[in-house]
């Protein structure tokens, strides 16, 4: 999952019947929005399957990425055009965020 989400502030897993999204403690409202993009497609996706488990269903994470990708812009762009706001997403805001890559690199200390 590490290197699918590599460029990314989110981690999206699905087990034990549940999607789990995990945000990078510098993760923003948009960021936070598209992981929830993700997961509504790859939910559709998985109920159009008929709900059927195939290792952790990573093709349908890999789809659900792709299609976020492609269109999390055009989804913010029409957002926008038709007056919602973006910028405060409530979701959780006190929740879990973790660090991993780049963030996890020592700061260099400042000497007195």
């Amino acid at each position: 999952l590490l290197r699918l989400y590599k460029h990314e502030k989110y981690i999206m897993a699905y087990e034990n019947e549940r999607v789990k999204i995990v945000l990078r403690s510098d993760a923003t409202e948009h960021e936070c929005l598209k992981a929830f993009l993700q997961a509504d497609d790859f939910w559709r996706r998985y109920k159009e399957r008929g709900g059927v488990r195939s290792e952790r269903n990573r093709d349908l994470l890999e789809e659900s990425y792709r299609y976020t990708k492609r269109n999390f812009q055009p989804f913010l762009h029409e957002a926008h055009a038709q007056g919602w706001v973006t910028t405060a997403v409530l979701l959780r805001p006190i929740g879990r965020r973790v660090a991993w890559g780049s963030m996890l690199k020592p700061h260099a200390k400042k000497s007195s």
